[in-house]
């Protein structure tokens, strides 16, 4: 489960398959095509990767990332957003972007390496405990984004959450109605959003990515280089982008990506990597109200996330199956007991 505002279908995997592969492929392969000429490649050397967002091609030192929907969409916000980031986010440098048939798109020049779920099947301990750290300062730096800038870019709050009670309770009534939950869990789930969202306007609100993960981190030889995708990014709670990073870290295998040059990593190799987090984001896990602000998080990205699904056509039972940490995020019971336990 990634992006909300995904093409529909009731085919779960439907939207990471390259544009090869689907029934609207084609059209989107000579977008690309036309694109690509204008700066010296073309797609039948390229690599059309496995992306949940858009359409992404590899092209020598470029890389090209193409809406799969016509119409208003992230990726043009995205490219002015880079033009303001602190140089230690490590953000490709944009090249180019403009609509195409409707179609946003962005070129940038292609960082070297892999990301950081591919590379880490490769990796000593030490690489793997230091990537940790840096993918935390690259998102720390993110914070250092100068809110004046970011004032003229008019950024939303992070797509996958609702921070409106209102719209998040609507969410809760839904995913019940239903009966992708238990209409007895409401009640616990409300008591976390309620619970954090009374803290939440307490901490600093700054630029956020959003959407972080190891497939959104560049790694080159062992060492973490830039941060990447920055679609879902606005401008939230500082401690906003600690949830998913915990929860990817504490079931690393859970969400998995398609398998790198090195294969798929297996649970051993990410022995210490929850810790270290941990360790390199104490400062903040032991603010006030840090465990009530991730709970609430933690509830209000997959209110978000299994509603979009429904919203996409996914079948019902389908959409049950992936409440399983809904369920699990009460006290005692979920990865954010693993820190305050």
């Amino acid at each position: 489960m990634q992006h909300p505002e995904s093409p529909s279908s009731s085919d779960p995997e439907d939207r990471f398959r390259p544009a090869s592969t689907r029934s609207d492929g084609q059209a989107a392969v000579l977008r690309a095509e036309r694109v690509l000429a204008r700066y010296g490649a073309g797609v039948e050397t390229a690599e059309n990767v496995r992306s949940a967002s858009n359409d992404v091609w590899l092209a020598g030192t470029l890389c090209l990332r193409m809406s799969r929907r016509p119409g208003a969409d992230t990726l043009l916000e995205e490219a002015r957003l880079a033009s303001v980031l602190p140089s230690e986010v490590g953000y490709p440098e944009v090249i180019a972007s403009g609509i195409e048939e409707g179609h946003e798109w962005v070129l940038s020049r292609r960082l070297p390496g892999l990301n950081l779920w591919h590379a880490w099947p490769a990796m000593t301990l030490d690489q793997r405990m230091a990537a940790i750290e840096d993918l935390w300062r690259r998102h720390l730096a993110l914070q250092e984004t100068d809110l004046k800038l970011l004032a003229g870019l008019r950024l939303p709050p992070p797509r996958r959450y609702r921070f409106d009670p209102h719209e998040s309770a609507a969410q809760l009534r839904r995913l019940v109605e239903v009966g992708v939950l238990e209409e007895g869990l409401a009640p616990t789930l409300w008591q976390l959003v309620e619970s954090g969202q009374g803290s939440i306007q307490s901490v600093p609100w700054r630029l956020v990515h959003g959407d972080p993960g190891l497939t959104n981190v560049q790694c080159q030889e062992g060492v973490v280089i830039g941060l990447l995708d920055l679609e879902a990014a606005g401008i939230g709670p500082f401690d906003l982008d600690l949830d998913p990073l915990l929860r990817i870290l504490s079931d690393p295998l859970g969400d998995s990506d398609s398998p790198g040059p090195y294969g798929l990593p297996d649970a051993e190799s990410f022995a210490g990597a929850f810790e270290r987090l941990i360790e390199v984001a104490a400062p903040m896990l032991h603010l006030p109200d840090a465990s009530k602000r991730l709970r609430c998080y933690a509830v209000l990205f997959d209110l978000t996330i299994l509603t979009s699904a429904l919203g996409r056509g996914v079948e019902v039972e389908t959409v049950r199956g992936w409440a399983g940490r809904l369920r699990n995020v009460a006290p005692h019971r979920s990865y954010l007991d693993r820190i305050w336990s």
